[in-house]
């Protein structure tokens, strides 16, 4: 029975073929070689046409086509062929070579002009071109995936070779080429392959120079600028002086709007953060507390948001033991009993006045003023002299002032004057201290007043001036006690 089916097909075969113009029934051609069904002689435009007249007036067929946009003679399977326009959109199949490999191509035809839309070369496919450079190459155009049921859509490539996907624009420069890719490469530092995403540029034909601007190791390390991040996100680069290295940026319009950075923890509080707003640098909670902010003219505030000096700290601030504040004291120093201490500083250090407890230090190099009420009230000059009430001291303490104390003690500078009481001291004859007080108005060795009132009194030494002339008054009393005495004798006898 198939023999017989088998002879009965090859015999019509042959038959066809040898009446170039059969024509049995109407809607059935043969007409020099070509085959119609559905067609008339003179529309047969291929090999084989298959007219389906439908209400939009398509029909298939196949055959040899030419076009404006087709110079080449070609053979060709066309579908789509309006035939009462004698044009239209059709997809022309047809088979030329590439390179040396067999060529399929699926194209566009409006009866005038040719558009290639996807070619198979060589193993290579190609969308928009008709030359693929590689597996897949598309060009002019855009992938686009979607799933109605909002299931994941996997994109995966397998094999031996580092998976990756580039991306090449020709700019329209001789050998300039825009580059970018996405994908795995090896890393010998860490000694696994990681993710990464690069850019770059050539002017010398490279299409696949790229330099890696992200990394993404295997235990999830993120490298911007780096592919050996060492911590969750480790970025890096080399930014000349001005230039921004990275931003964070809110495009909201609201004027209390701003950019953090957030981090969380989980300990308590959980959430902290540092951002911008107004222009001004926070750090804390957003919306719940400020614990330090940078205003954008420079003043820093410590538990205040609104700072009016350079540093505005409210609370208490706490300088550890032996540590100190103040102005170079790198450089600008000096030693005191073995510690080191700032010219300008305060601060602690361990001092040879009790063991164990460290002295309060206040250094200032010109000298110290302690101010109250807008005065200076306490002075302490460049010479170690301390001026009270004064900003000029010109001895170790100059009061400007009243003095009130229980007791004033006073080394002595010059020796007591009990030497008066010795033999050989020479007590002047108070004739001579009258002629001398006659004149001077003043005891001798004693400061006028005047000299008192300009060069002050020293009370060292006035103290043991005012013992030597009472000690001299001793004398004198004595001395006339002895006269009166022997006058009295005298007047007895």
């Amino acid at each position: 029975m198939k023999l017989k089916i088998k002879l009965l097909v090859f015999t019509c075969l042959i038959t066809v073929k040898m009446h170039a113009q059969w024509n049995p029934i109407s809607g059935g051609y043969n007409y020099s070689g070509n085959i119609g069904i559905g067609s008339t002689m003179t529309s047969l435009t291929g090999a084989l046409h298959v007219n389906g007249l439908n209400a939009s007036g398509w029909s298939y067929f196949s055959g040899n086509v030419n076009g404006a946009g087709n110079p080449l003679n070609i053979q060709a399977l066309a579908f789509g062929w309006n035939k009462s326009a004698g044009a239209g959109e059709s997809l022309i199949v047809y088979n030329t070579s590439l390179g040396g490999y067999p060529r399929l191509s699926f194209n566009s035809f409006n009866g005038t002009t040719f558009s290639e839309e996807m070619t198979l070369a060589g193993g290579k496919l190609g969308i928009g071109t008709n030359s693929p450079q590689s597996k897949l190459h598309i060009a002019n155009g855009e992938i686009r995936a979607s799933d109605p049921t909002f299931n994941d859509i996997n994109v995966r490539l397998d094999g031996t070779s580092i998976p990756s996907i580039k991306f090449t624009r020709y700019t329209g420069s001789p050998n300039t080429y825009h580059n970018a890719f996405a994908g795995q490469f090896y890393n010998a530092t860490l000694g696994q392959y990681i993710f990464g995403i690069g850019t770059g540029s050539s002017t010398s034909g490279d299409q696949n120079a790229t330099i890696n601007a992200l990394a993404i190791t295997l235990n999830g390390n993120v490298g911007i600028g780096t592919t050996n991040p060492s911590q969750r996100m480790h970025i890096s680069g080399s930014n000349p002086h001005g230039q921004v290295a990275s931003q964070i940026e809110n495009t909201d319009s609201n004027s209390d709007s701003f950019a953090p950075i957030q981090f969380k923890t989980g300990a308590s509080p959980s959430v902290w953060q540092i951002f911008a707003r107004n222009g001004d640098l926070f750090h804390g909670i957003a919306n719940v507390a400020d614990y330090m902010v940078i205003k954008n003219g420079g003043n820093i505030g410590i538990g205040t948001a609104g700072p009016s000096e350079k540093l505005t700290v409210q609370g208490n601030i706490q300088v550890p033991l032996l540590s100190s504040i103040g102005y170079l004291q790198s450089t600008d120093k000096f030693v005191h009993n073995g510690n080191t201490i700032g010219n300008y500083s305060l601060g602690s250090v361990n001092d040879s006045w009790q063991s164990g407890a460290p002295t309060a230090i206040f250094s200032g190099f010109g000298g110290i003023k302690l101010v109250a009420g807008a005065q200076p009230r306490l002075s302490i000059d460049i010479s170690g002299n301390v001026g009270i009430g004064t900003t000029s001291p010109n001895q170790k303490l100059t009061v400007n002032g009243t003095i009130y104390g229980k007791e004033v003690k006073v080394d002595l500078g010059v020796p007591g004057p009990d030497y008066v009481f010795e033999p050989a001291y020479n007590l002047s004859p108070l004739d001579s201290i009258k002629t001398y007080l006659d004149k001077n108005k003043h005891l001798p060795e004693v400061p006028s007043a005047k000299e008192m009132e300009k060069n002050g009194v020293n009370l060292g030494e006035m103290n043991m001036l005012l013992l030597k002339k009472i000690e001299e008054l001793t004398l004198y009393v004595i001395e006339q006690q002895k006269e009166i005495k022997e006058l009295k004798e005298a007047i007895k006898k």
